[in-house]
């Protein structure tokens, strides 16, 4: 089973279509992004998702609308308590940060793991050069609000 798309990766796939970089772009170009994550929607199924994000499509589509709609789509994990509760059982000293080695081995032993490529870029983006995160920052961005 593949994993579903990073925040990042919903982030580039919105940089796809919005091609003056202001961070807006037509929401009929939603398409492009959506296939650049692997999806291939038919035109149902965009109308469905303009219904679902109750968007005007005469407006621009922002990337945080298009981050949330497609966490919506793929499912990705958006409960916030629940994504710190997870991480707590990291947090061995309860300081509010996670050691990053040991949250690479856990992320390398589960069944349906990231690819290393994937867990690399996670890492890379979550360590500030202290080789911790400080995790609810972290969730934060993983669910797509600002930290």
């Amino acid at each position: 089973m593949a994993a579903p798309p990073t925040t990042e990766q919903l982030k580039e796939a919105f940089y796809l279509f919005d091609n003056d970089k202001d961070g807006e772009a037509p929401w009929q170009d939603l398409q492009i992004g959506m296939n650049a994550l692997g999806f291939t929607p038919t035109p149902d199924q965009i109308s469905a998702c303009f219904k679902q994000a109750k968007v005007d499509p005469n407006k621009p589509m922002k990337q945080m609308d298009f981050i949330h709609l497609m966490q919506e789509v793929v499912k990705l994990p958006s409960d916030e308590p629940a994504l710190l509760e997870a991480f707590k059982v990291f947090d061995r000293e309860h300081t509010g940060f996670v050691n990053i080695a040991d949250l690479r081995k856990v992320m390398e032993s589960i069944p349906d793991r990231l690819e290393d490529a994937q867990i690399d870029a996670m890492m890379k983006e979550a360590d500030d050069g202290t080789g911790k995160i400080e995790y609810a920052n972290f969730v934060k961005v993983m669910i797509g609000q600002p930290k």
